[in-house]
């Protein structure tokens, strides 16, 4: 979940119907998370802001959702690098969202007047192979997906490009956490107002600065995970001590890497 004030999310809801809201939004990340690391929260945090910013809807939750093991096991063979368990990778995202999750319990929320929207947080290189600004096929995902895309070059002026020759769009521009950033909104339907209804895809260009931990990856985490013991990445904030000591002792499901190892069968 994303690391929001300390409120349970029914709280957040009736903070946003007592300042008026009539839309409210839950984000999705998902992906390998092979681990999850600070610059993927911290994607999630620049997302919210230009949510609330271009749409004026309150962003009340945010989750993390790792992929299959099948998934993950197949492209980090492809690549010959390991890969953790889903179920360890999991309980990475549950050290990481710890102060969350403490405030997250089970609870009946009153949803009358308000209309739950839920953004996916897509990067630029993987909106780029799927090419996510174009419509979707279901006329559903058509009214109701809403895919927003992070700065990440050359993927993101490439998809800019595809955009402007393409695609009806409405740039906007707005000062997101003191910077200029522009929202490259791309409606998947034509119907109404692009801004209040229907699904669509947004690129953001510019929130790149607001990214203080834009050099983090997944791959660079395992790298120094095996040079220092994650040393490094805990002075540069990109995991906490506590995760990284969790990671340290789970099953890498590859030799000759990290932390302790599981044998392939027959291996």
């Amino acid at each position: 979940m994303l690391p929001l004030p300390t409120y349970t999310l029914s709280e957040r809801i009736r903070d946003a119907q007592r300042q008026g809201k009539t839309r409210v939004a839950v984000l999705m990340l998902s992906g390998a998370l092979n681990p999850v690391h600070n610059g993927h929260l911290e994607a999630m945090e620049v997302c919210r802001a230009a949510i609330e910013t271009f749409f004026g809807v309150a962003v009340v939750q945010g989750y993390v959702i790792p992929s299959s093991e099948r998934y993950v096991d197949g492209k980090q063979a492809k690549k010959g690098q390991p890969s953790l368990s889903l179920a360890d990778r999991v309980t990475l995202c549950d050290w990481a969202l710890a102060e969350e999750l403490a405030s997250t319990i089970p609870q009946r929320i009153d949803m009358r007047g308000i209309q739950l929207e839920v953004w996916e947080v897509a990067g630029a290189d993987f909106a780029l192979r799927r090419k996510l600004w174009r419509p979707p096929h279901s006329l559903d995902e058509q009214r109701h997906r809403r895919i927003i895309c992070l700065e990440r070059q050359p993927a993101t002026d490439t998809i800019r490009h595809e955009i402007v020759r393409h695609t009806h769009h409405l740039p906007l521009t707005a000062t997101v956490r003191q910077q200029h950033v522009t929202a490259h909104i791309v409606p998947f339907s034509c119907h109404g107002n692009m801004l209040v209804v229907g699904g669509m895809f947004v690129l953001l260009t510019g929130a790149g600065t607001l990214m203080r931990l834009s050099d983090a990856s997944s791959t660079r985490v395992r790298k120094e995970l095996g040079r220092d013991g994650g040393r490094e990445m805990v002075r540069a904030g990109w995991m906490s001590r506590e995760v990284v000591e969790a990671m340290q002792g789970m099953h890498w499901r590859q030799e000759g890497s990290y932390g302790r190892h599981r044998r392939r069968s027959g291996a």
